[in-house]
């Protein structure tokens, strides 16, 4: 009993505990810092200025970057706090996830409708179709 107790004290100690907003801030910062690239320092700038709703907006896309690393660093920067909480930002977050959500649950029944029938997709053409055609075979 006594060791229940001590748990479910101990469990609740750990839900409760929040990490002072200086620590975040600076933990964030030396983050952004390591990465030292124009991306994470413009994401830096965005935060330290409070300017939440441009660090939210911020995108990235594979194909302006020649290397994969610089891509990862930025990749890193860009989405590092686009899930936190503490931002403060004039839209309704919960209702932008919801529309991602969506956007790209959109976009995966698309997807599985153009694999179901590979060969009648416009975009895949000769070993292409194979390929998914063997894919779908190993998976089912």
């Amino acid at each position: 009993m006594k060791s229940e107790i001590s748990s479910a004290r101990i469990l609740k100690d750990a839900r409760d505990f929040r990490v002072p907003q200086q620590t975040t801030d600076e933990t964030i910062c030396q983050l952004l810092h390591s990465i030292d690239t124009p991306r994470s320092l413009a994401v830096h700038l965005l935060y330290k200025y409070k300017e939440h709703d441009q660090l939210l907006d911020l995108k990235i896309e594979p194909d302006n970057y020649l290397k994969g690393q610089l891509f990862r660093d930025d990749y890193v920067a860009t989405n590092l706090l686009s899930k936190s909480v503490f931002l403060k930002t004039s839209f309704d977050k919960k209702r932008v996830a919801f529309e991602k959500f969506e956007e790209f649950e959109s976009l995966c029944n698309h997807t599985n409708r153009r694999f179901q029938n590979p060969s009648l997709d416009p975009l895949n053409n000769g070993a292409n179709v194979w390929l998914l055609n063997a894919t779908k075979r190993k998976i089912l």
